[in-house]
């Protein structure tokens, strides 16, 4: 089935395949999260689905804080981190109104100690949180009483010497995000290899929020070029533990074969017509790597 042109005849649409979104081959799987290189698990000792991401089982060893951008309601990626890892944690939200979320709020129970979320179905840390009311940007700033920060500006109170000592998760928001990542690769900022792992709930098309300006919609040919250019550009010093899309394109596939249409034209899609902008993806610093194969 062919798609329907784009509303108001915009420009043709992007067409890319997995491996430039993702870093990797997609291998046939009944996983939401399937792994993208078998060596890297290898290396790590095995792959883990930890909190909707995978995770290095030897990275998860090491690092002293873990930052989470977008926790919405709530975040159990965060929860995670203190509950199982034992690592304090820092949030960030602008978006969520705080009374839909009592992590945001400063609400939920904090610095329990060992075992003391056990059992719990709300919110809890057993080791410490702080909630920060901002979000990612290019640049420090505050607009209308909302605050934007750089990924530099947090990372940068990490001493110099604690190198891979971060766990950062990203969900994007409002897709100044990509500002965000854009300018810690832009000049391959010392604060890039403070980061031990990254993951990311990757949206492309999405409005652009850029401070002090309107929100835009930014379904063009350059707009995605740069975003996948963000994604590739990961691949320099991070390499990818795994992926959503395989089980994306398999649920489509089905979709497809049961009957299903085709839906509306995306700002991306691959050659055969998948919509790849919405996934959630998994990184490792690569010297975390060298240096579980150094010991």
């Amino acid at each position: 089935a062919s798609r329907p042109p784009l509303p108001g005849g915009a420009a043709a649409v992007p067409v890319y395949d997995a491996e430039a979104l993702a870093g990797g081959h997609w291998e046939p799987s009944g996983e939401d999260l399937t792994p993208q290189n078998k060596a890297v698990a290898e290396q790590c000792g095995g792959l883990k689905v930890e909190a909707d991401f995978l995770s290095c089982a030897k990275a998860m060893e090491g690092g002293i804080i873990g930052l989470s951008y977008g926790i919405g309601t709530r975040d159990l990626w965060s929860e995670h981190l203190s509950n199982k890892h034992r690592l304090p944690t820092v949030l960030f939200d602008c978006w969520t109104p705080a009374e839909l979320s009592p992590t945001l709020a400063g609400l939920s129970r904090n610095t329990t100690g060992p075992g003391g979320c056990e059992g719990l179905i709300e919110p809890c840390y057993e080791k410490p949180y702080w909630s920060v009311r901002s979000c990612l940007g290019g640049e420090t700033v505050e607009v209308e009483g909302t605050l934007f920060e750089t990924l530099q500006h947090r990372l940068q109170a990490i001493p110099k010497k604690q190198r891979l000592s971060a766990h950062v998760k990203i969900k994007m928001e409002g897709g100044a995000e990509w500002l965000a990542l854009e300018g810690l690769l832009k000049d391959i900022s010392p604060e890039l290899d403070k980061i031990r792992t990254l993951d990311l709930t990757v949206k492309m098309g999405d409005e652009e929020y850029v401070p002090g300006h309107a929100a835009r919609w930014r379904c063009t040919r350059t707009s995605m070029n740069r975003q996948v250019g963000v994604l590739r550009d990961l691949l320099q010093r991070f390499d990818v533990l795994g992926s959503t899309l395989e089980a994306r394109h398999q649920a489509w596939k089905l979709n497809l074969e049961g009957g299903g249409e085709l839906s509306p034209e995306p700002c991306i899609h691959t050659s055969s017509g998948f919509d790849p902008s919405t996934f959630s993806v998994s990184y490792v610093h690569k010297k975390v790597l060298e240096v579980l194969v150094e010991t």
